[in-house]
């Protein structure tokens, strides 16, 4: 008896340690330009992938923070497929230097802030 409790504590917190919560969300961000220029114009994709098939928050609801460039204009969310949301921003890149695009997604299942990163030359 003892070890069957055992074994089963034990098989408990392994399960504890390896399970991860479940995000919310996933944000991917991508731009077309690798090495841009100041006064460059780039198009900045941002795809939003619902994981769980409830979710209460709008795909525009994601807030866009940006340094080092501007935003021009902005597609609106389309669904790409299931669950799959994206929308795409012209932008201008106005400094040299390292530039950032930031998504963030705020929900009661945790959200999500997703960061890009570019060189501008």
């Amino acid at each position: 008896m003892i070890k069957k409790i055992a074994a089963i504590v034990i098989v408990s917190l392994i399960s504890t340690l390896l399970v991860q919560p479940a995000s919310a969300c996933m944000v991917k961000i991508s731009a077309e330009q690798k090495s841009p220029q100041v006064g460059s114009k780039d198009v900045i994709t941002v795809q939003f992938i619902q994981t769980h098939r409830n979710c209460t928050i709008k795909p525009d609801a994601t807030k866009i923070k940006t340094q080092g460039l501007k935003i021009l204009s902005e597609s609106k969310w389309e669904a790409v497929r299931s669950g799959v949301y994206e929308c795409a921003f012209q932008v201008e890149y106005t400094e040299k230097g390292e530039a950032l695009f930031t998504a963030e997604r705020i929900c009661p299942k945790g959200g999500m802030t997703k960061e890009l990163s570019i060189q501008v030359e």
